[in-house]
């Protein structure tokens, strides 16, 4: 039985070192190709906004290859068949979902109405159209990484609780990966400078804890979600949140001197304590309705 155990640990090990130097590279092959042509095209532009605009779309392009080595298909990532009723009905829950937070940051005076803000413009309209698109590819390629691809991989080689963690963890750190590195001259290798200095905003945890513990549990959230009823109903919450939020910002203006603001993260401005017992809550509610589910099974 020993050898057994030795042997699988070994294989398990081997399993996760072969991941970590697969994603390692299918960053680094990204990363390299945005570096070089935002150096290319943007020399007169904001570099970090064109590159990491060029990162996420060449991140993207790099998925299908990245679950074919791995062994992956498309049904096993979750994206066939195609589940239609899950766009409508997870846009519908994810918006009614964010009512309670709007209703407490309105109600508490935390956010209030924009008057400057012209709903029936032409203008309004083209910032709702392109507010939903950005909150569909946003959706789409997050929920495709992270729950599809990583958070699966991991549960299949770690186990499920440690993958749906794990695979959390990573999905709230990567929100906080900001940097204030200044380019005078860019050229291709600026993107791993860029990149380096963006791992400093990891490190003052202790100021967006609330935020970090909000993403993480909402990546919990996904994750169980995406075992529950598949990851069409995550791609399809997921972007209903961003779009909601989004529009939320662009209708209100906050009240930074407003004592609930306390409630608020200062990642964005809206995922905060809050958040996290909103989060909770939902979680208790998803234990009890198992519960009951379960004690009907029985009987």
């Amino acid at each position: 039985m020993v050898w057994a155990k030795t042997l699988l640990r070994y294989k398990l090990g081997n399993t996760i070192a072969r991941g970590v130097a697969l994603g390692v590279l299918y960053v680094l092959v990204a990363l390299t190709l945005a570096s070089v042509m935002a150096a290319w095209i943007a020399p007169s532009l904001d570099f970090e906004k064109v590159l990491s605009r060029l990162l996420l779309l060449f991140l993207a392009a790099g998925l299908v290859p990245m679950w074919k080595i791995s062994g992956m298909d498309m049904a096993q990532i979750g994206l066939r068949p195609v589940d239609r009723s899950a766009l409508w009905r997870g846009g519908l829950i994810g918006v009614l979902s964010l009512l309670p937070l709007v209703l407490f940051f309105v109600v508490v005076g935390f956010r209030v109405l924009d008057g400057r803000v012209d709903w029936m413009s032409l203008e309004f309209a083209v910032f709702v159209a392109s507010a939903l698109a950005g909150a569909i590819l946003v959706g789409s390629f997050e929920e495709t990484l992270f729950r599809g691809f990583l958070s699966n991989l991991l549960e299949k080689n770690v186990g499920v609780y440690a993958g749906i963690i794990l695979s959390s963890l990573m999905y709230a750190a990567v929100h906080f990966l900001e940097s204030d590195f200044t380019l005078t001259d860019p050229d291709w290798t600026s993107g791993y400078q860029v990149t380096w200095a963006a791992f400093g905003g990891l490190v003052p945890v202790g100021e967006i804890w609330d935020s970090f513990v909000a993403l993480f549990l909402l990546g919990v959230l996904l994750c169980v979600i995406r075992r529950e009823f598949g990851l069409w109903w995550c791609i399809s919450l997921h972007a209903s949140w961003v779009f909601g939020i989004r529009v939320l910002k662009e209708l209100t203006i906050r009240d930074v001197v407003n004592p609930y603001a306390v409630w608020v993260g200062s990642y964005d401005n809206f995922v905060g304590l809050a958040a996290v017992v909103w989060l909770l809550f939902i979680f208790v509610c998803l234990a009890l309705v198992n519960q009951v589910r379960n004690d009907g099974n029985r009987g």
